[in-house]
């Protein structure tokens, strides 16, 4: 359960900083 859990919160972090960087680019 533990690596379930990190492991959607590493997607959810990238997932983050993806949508920042889109936006900084428009």
């Amino acid at each position: 359960a533990k690596s379930l859990i990190s492991k959607l919160t590493e997607e959810k972090s990238s997932a983050i900083q993806l949508a920042n960087n889109l936006r900084q680019e428009l």
